[in-house]
């Protein structure tokens, strides 16, 4: 037998939530080294602030609101992340020059991505809910 829904959603919304207080903790760790680069990448206490109050309040309630700011902020820094390694970011000392990829940045990277998905997946399945409840209630208006 299968687990029912409503436990696969909170224990999703518990990995996220995890998942986003570890981003938040490397984020944090290399804030003092980024400091030291530009003032400018002090961006990363933002960051690290965002996603520790995103896990807080992911969970204690899941609403859409919550899906849509984790998403599209995380999906932010994955882009941002992808674009200082690829074709380095026009801000900082020196811009425009990719930098190296390491351990720390792949993991926080990963769990932002998996954040990313798992605010998907909770969009997604709250459209399919509400689409399957129309259809029911026209269903049952009809017969």
């Amino acid at each position: 037998m299968s687990p029912r829904p409503g436990r696969e959603r909170r224990s999703l919304v518990v990995s996220a939530g995890a998942a986003s207080v570890g981003a938040g903790a490397i984020n944090a760790a290399v804030v003092p080294e980024h400091l030291e680069e530009a003032w400018l990448f002090g961006a990363f206490v933002a960051s690290a602030l965002f996603q520790f109050a995103w896990a807080g309040a992911i969970s204690l309630s899941s609403s859409p609101v919550l899906s849509w700011a984790g998403m599209l902020g995380n999906g932010a820094m994955v882009a941002i992340w992808t674009a200082s390694r690829t074709i380095g970011l026009p801000v900082g000392p020196e811009p425009w020059t990719p930098e190296v990829v390491g351990v720390l940045d792949l993991v926080a990277t990963g769990l932002e991505l998996f954040i990313v998905a798992a605010a998907a997946w909770w969009l997604s399945a709250a459209g399919s809910r509400r689409r399957d409840s129309r259809a029911d209630l026209s269903a049952s208006a009809a017969g």
